[in-house]
């Protein structure tokens, strides 16, 4: 197995601060049947965190009410080409 970390790179807070942070090679995220591959950006201290890009590639939405992720189109996952 390779190097899992691809690079260093800075990002932008939503504090409004920046910091220098690993950014990994490509990784799988899978939720039931759907996927997305991203490279992954690594927080010190930090909680894993998924972000919006791949929520809306897999078509998921956080239902804030239940606290679970629930597919925008219901069970059949309904991708988006540009």
């Amino acid at each position: 197995m390779g190097n899992v970390f691809a690079e260093t790179r800075d990002i932008n807070l939503a504090g409004g601060g920046r910091m220098g942070c690993k950014v990994t090679d490509a990784v799988h995220i899978q939720w039931k049947n759907r996927f997305a591959v991203v490279n992954a950006v690594v927080l010190p201290e930090g909680k894993p965190l998924l972000g919006v890009i791949p929520l809306e590639f897999m078509d998921l939405m956080v239902d804030p009410v239940n606290r679970e992720l629930v597919g925008v189109h219901g069970d059949n996952a309904v991708l988006m080409a540009m």
